[in-house]
């Protein structure tokens, strides 16, 4: 991406705060991780959006409620977790009956997932994952998006926490997957943000094969400016 293209995204990224409710269930995404994956679809432009683990589908929503809001091309949702799960949202929640870009999968996941992809027409701008959280559960879901990312394209790796003892397997297994195929890795460290904790996470982008290397200062810039205005976005929703 040149410098030009670079700055015109995180222009646009600016300019949007037409944020859904951001609601949350314990164990779920948090708010402010919501806002970052809101500033990844600015970005991304996806057709495809992924998410493994859909837990209680506040995520979801949350997506295809930010995709209207901010009027973004077509773009389909495809959530994925045990059957039982999916059978429970249907039951507990009428939303996702009428939405037609959003399909809850159930299955074993990754061939859940596998079989999807195998048959989808396009290719996954952004992922969320956020399913099974042990080390082999989270390769075999990234091993499994890698051929069918975009170039370019963006992974939301949940839970990314290496001080943790709970999710020291999850932090390896996405060392491991970015070192292998050669994604470049951003944590989003916890911390403190306008008083607020960030549960952390960490974000992976797919090699484009046509922009300076995947470290390069262009894009650490233009990923830094959007978490900025995160922070500034979060600012205004706590004191408003």
């Amino acid at each position: 991406m040149s410098e030009a293209a670079s700055a015109s995204v995180v222009r646009k990224a600016a300019e949007v705060l037409a944020f859904p409710d951001l609601e949350h269930h314990s164990g779920s995404i948090g708010f402010v991780e919501k806002m970052i994956i809101g500033e990844l679809l600015i970005i991304a432009q996806p057709k495809l959006v992924v998410e493994t683990g859909t837990f209680h589908g506040s995520t979801t929503k949350f997506v295809c409620e930010f995709l209207k809001k901010n009027k973004l091309p077509d773009c389909r949702i495809a959530a994925f977790d045990m059957p039982q799960v999916i059978q429970e949202i249907h039951g507990r929640d009428p939303y996702f009956a009428s939405q037609d870009n959003v399909e809850l999968v159930g299955g074993l996941l990754p061939a859940s997932l596998e079989k999807y992809l195998e048959n989808s027409t396009q290719m996954v701008g952004l992922a969320i994952v956020d399913g099974d959280h042990s080390y082999k559960g989270v390769l075999a879901d990234l091993e499994t998006l890698a051929p069918y990312m975009e170039p370019g394209g963006y992974i939301f790796a949940h839970d990314y926490r290496k001080r943790d003892p709970e999710y020291v397997g999850l932090a390896a297994a996405v060392d491991r997957f970015a070192a292998m195929h050669g994604f470049a890795m951003l944590p989003l460290n916890p911390g403190e943000l306008a008083g607020c904790e960030v549960w952390g996470a960490a974000l992976l982008r797919k090699p484009d094969g046509d922009e300076l290397p995947l470290s390069s200062q262009v894009y650490y810039r233009t990923l830094g400016k959007f978490i900025s205005h995160m922070r500034r976005t979060l600012s205004f929703w706590l004191h408003r």
